[in-house]
Order: C-alpha cells, then sequence, then structure tokens
C-alpha cells in the first residue's frame, strides 16, 4: 500500500504485481533569501559541469522547457536567466524554442 499527499489528505493505492515504486519526501529547506541571485550562482558554477555560456556555440539550437502554472517553480525568473546565459554564449533568438510541458 502506497501513501501520497493530496490537497488536504492522502491516496492510498497499490500497484499492480510485479510493479514497484518508490515515495521520495523531500527535506524541509528554508526559502533563498535572494532566489536571482541563487540562480545566478548556479548558472556560473554548476556542479559537474562547465557553464551553459562555455557549452553553447553560436549556431546550436536550443529547446528550453519549463513548467505550466501547475507547478511551483520559479520559470519567470529562470527562463530569463538561461536567456540571458544563451545570449552570451551566441546563441540566436531564431535557434532558441521555448517549450511550455
Amino acid at each position: 500500500m502506497y501513501q501520497v499527499p493530496y490537497s488536504n489528505t492522502h491516496l492510498e493505492f497499490d500497484l499492480p504485481p510485479g510493479m514497484r515504486g518508490t515515495v521520495v519526501v523531500s527535506r524541509p529547506a528554508e526559502p533563498l533569501p535572494d532566489v536571482e541571485g541563487a540562480i545566478t550562482e548556479a548558472l556560473a558554477h554548476p556542479t559537474g559541469s562547465p557553464p551553459l555560456r562555455e557549452i553553447a556555440k553560436p549556431g546550436d539550437r536550443v529547446c528550453i522547457v519549463f513548467t505550466d502554472v501547475t507547478r511551483a517553480s520559479p520559470d519567470h525568473l529562470l527562463v530569463p536567466a538561461l536567456l540571458r546565459e544563451l545570449e552570451a554564449a551566441g546563441i540566436h533568438d531564431e535557434d532558441i524554442t521555448l517549450l511550455c510541458g
């Protein structure tokens, strides 16, 4: 039996035989005092990768996938920051596709 939060209650369900699942519960975290600064810092110093502006090259075609309004994500801050990084890398606007998913 699995139990997951749903609105102000929980949903309980079983998975079909042979199917396994895991419920992942996130740890509580304090809100970031400066979300835009954290985004800028993360883009400048990503974990385990060169910065986006060093990876992207002029002529590359890029698709930025962002969430719809049903997800709690600061896309209004993330997308402009990503666009600035791509511009710094020399990516032209016509080579960028924005996809809401």
